[in-house]
């Protein structure tokens, strides 16, 4: 088994992606793809992006590679490596689903999961918030696409926590547990099942009484300006991707508050206004 359907799903996602050359192909068949595990390089915050991309798709000296299907880079951008099995969890568990690697065999998580290396080096290195929002949605269109949900996402250390801390480092989002750097993987997982709501329709034209107060917000940066689908957010109906006529339906309404929420805040609550010249450009009136 591979995921060669990784860019759509990605794309389709909002996310930008870059294919290497030769992912396709790379790394051997999976048994399964039942969920996702996040990890950090570990490498130097003075590291190229050419470096890691070197690193995750040959090896690290402990793994020969892909040592991940995906990297993402600190601007949240996704680099696909591999569509095949990955080196990225070895030996753990048991955890969820996934039974304990049995003694001197390949880890049932590399051959099970879908790895994403994520470039940090885990002892201090701030996470950019744009970073930690595209592996929230990633790891939600991954599973998605899967048919599962936010608890088939584990961390690193979680899979094997005598050997290693990752996801780890100051962030924004997601809570640490306690005493350490390392991500607490419920906080975690609590963001990737908001990137899971259901699609809802897009309200009538008229808007109701409780439509006048709500606030919509464009997650979005300059990026993907010119992509026609917008992520929009409201208090009532959660997180959904707009085609752009329903966009366009919804900002039509003179009614509605349009905001957008630009990476470097921390969360859903600090948007700021959309300038005259960006509501313009994003067709509001």
């Amino acid at each position: 088994m591979r995921v060669p359907w990784m860019a759509d799903v990605l794309r389709n996602a909002g996310l930008t992606v870059i294919e290497t050359k030769g992912w396709l192909g790379r790394g051997k068949e999976m048994d399964a793809v039942e969920g996702v595990v996040m990890h950090h390089t570990a490498s130097p915050r003075t590291s190229s992006l050419q470096t890691n991309l070197y690193v995750v798709t040959n090896g690290n000296g402990v793994g020969p590679g892909p040592i991940a299907q995906v990297l993402i880079w600190r601007d949240g951008s996704c680099y696909l490596i591999a569509d095949g099995k990955a080196n990225h969890a070895g030996a753990g568990g048991p955890w969820g689903w996934l039974p304990l690697s049995p003694p001197g065999q390949l880890s049932t998580a590399n051959a099970r999961t879908v790895g994403f290396e994520c470039v940090n080096d885990g002892v201090g290195e701030p996470w950019p918030a744009a970073q930690v929002i595209a592996m929230e949605i990633a790891a939600a269109a991954v599973l998605r696409h899967i048919g599962q949900g936010a608890e088939r996402c584990l961390m690193h250390s979680e899979w094997a926590p005598t050997r290693k801390i990752d996801p780890a480092g100051p962030n924004s989002r997601i809570a640490l547990n306690p005493g350490s750097l390392t991500w607490a993987g419920y906080s975690f997982r609590d963001r990737v099942d908001d990137w899971l709501l259901p699609d809802v329709p897009t309200p009538p034209p008229t808007p109701t009484p409780s439509e006048d107060v709500r606030m919509f917000i464009i997650v979005g940066n300059n990026d993907n300006r010119t992509d026609p689908r917008r992520w929009v957010w409201d208090g009532a109906i959660g997180m959904r991707l707009l085609t752009e006529q329903s966009y366009n339906d919804l900002v039509s309404r003179a009614s509605v508050g349009l905001c957008k929420l630009h990476p470097a805040f921390a969360s859903l609550s600090e948007p700021f206004w959309m300038s005259t010249a960006e509501r313009s450009m994003y067709g509001a009136s």
